[in-house]
């Protein structure tokens, strides 16, 4: 009997590659982190005091660019891939959250965690029953020399060659920043009738007391928002015949008054807040006058609400000693 022959067939050997996703080489991914690190670090400095604003500028700025740089990086490598770059921008994200918690927890507990933001209204009497806020007391001035000032004069039109009346006409750049301005000592008093705090609007110099008094008989909150940044500076209820003295401590630009109760919600008073006395609004001509400015180049800025929309034009201007430049400014 022959031997039977047993064959065995053996399909065709399959190998199963597993398909990898490329990643950052550890270098590249390191780079890429320390750039963030020092955004983080550098936006606002993290070692000086700051407040809850600045912290969150530094924080989103910190967390923009890393698409980007991801992006980049994994080109640069010849490791493109929307897989990649999904994974890449996870891990980077999560590894710079857990590195700057750490940095910025170790350098808070010697300098202290951000605060709330340096709000106009301070120093709150804690006996108070209606919260009343004073001012701080203002720095002391600089001494200025009358004759190496000059003036600034114009007039402002709108986009129609019509006067620009009630328009804010401003210094808005170029003085010395070591020069420090005394305020007006006067109270400057607004009244709030129902709608709007009055005058509206209005100028105020760093430090100045600002008396807010309201002449309604129903309540109302009185809200500060800075205009730049739609960022709520305070607050408060402004019951029937609540009298509260506010100084706004910082350079905030243009400040918006106004009432967050539904119903009474519909209007707010303008207020420009600088720290120098070099602000004014144009007259029914449109006209401006600004004086005792130090001399040099300074750049004027005017600036008026129009129907919920602001419209502004900056110039430069050339201040000599005992001189007056002359400006024509058209609002855009």
């Amino acid at each position: 009997m022959m031997p039977m022959n047993t064959i065995t067939n053996h399909g065709p050997h399959v190998e199963s590659h597993e398909q990898r996703v490329a990643t950052l080489s550890w270098p590249t991914f390191l780079v890429c982190l320390a750039l963030l690190v020092v955004i983080f670090l550098v936006a606002n400095p993290l070692w000086e005091p700051m407040d809850m604003q600045r912290m969150d500028e530094n924080i989103w700025w910190s967390y923009y660019p890393i698409p980007l740089l991801v992006g980049l990086a994994l080109a640069f490598e010849r490791k493109w891939s929307w897989g990649g770059f999904a994974i890449e921008t996870l891990r980077m994200t999560f590894v710079k959250f857990a590195v700057t918690f750490l940095i910025a927890n170790v350098l808070w507990s010697f300098v202290g965690p951000p605060g709330l933001p340096d709000v106009p209204v301070v120093d709150r009497i804690a006996d108070d029953p209606q919260g009343l806020f004073v001012p701080r007391e203002p720095p002391a001035a600089t001494s200025l020399d009358a004759t190496q000032t000059g003036a600034v004069a114009g007039r402002v039109v709108d986009a129609d060659g019509e006067p620009a009346v009630g328009a804010f006409v401003y210094v808005a750049g170029g003085l010395d920043e070591r020069l420090v301005f005394e305020p007006p000592m006067e109270t400057l008093e607004l009244r709030h009738d129902g709608k709007l705090f009055h005058p509206s609007p209005v100028v105020v110099q760093m430090h100045r007391p600002v008396e807010l008094i309201t002449d309604d008989d129903v309540l109302h909150t009185v809200r500060a928002v800075r205009y730049a940044t739609g960022r709520d500076l305070f607050n408060d209820a402004f019951p029937p015949g609540t009298r509260k003295t506010v100084s706004f401590q910082r350079d905030y630009g243009v400040v918006t008054l106004g009432c967050r109760v539904p119903g009474h919600d519909h209007s707010s008073t303008v207020v420009l807040v600088i720290p120098h006395p070099f602000g004014t609004l144009t007259d029914a001509d449109g006209r401006f006058s600004l004086t005792g400015i130090p001399a040099g180049d300074v750049d004027i800025r005017a600036w008026r609400l129009d129907d919920e929309q602001a419209r502004s034009i900056d110039a430069r201007a050339a201040i000599t000693p005992g001189g007056r430049s002359e400006l024509q400014l058209e609002l855009r």
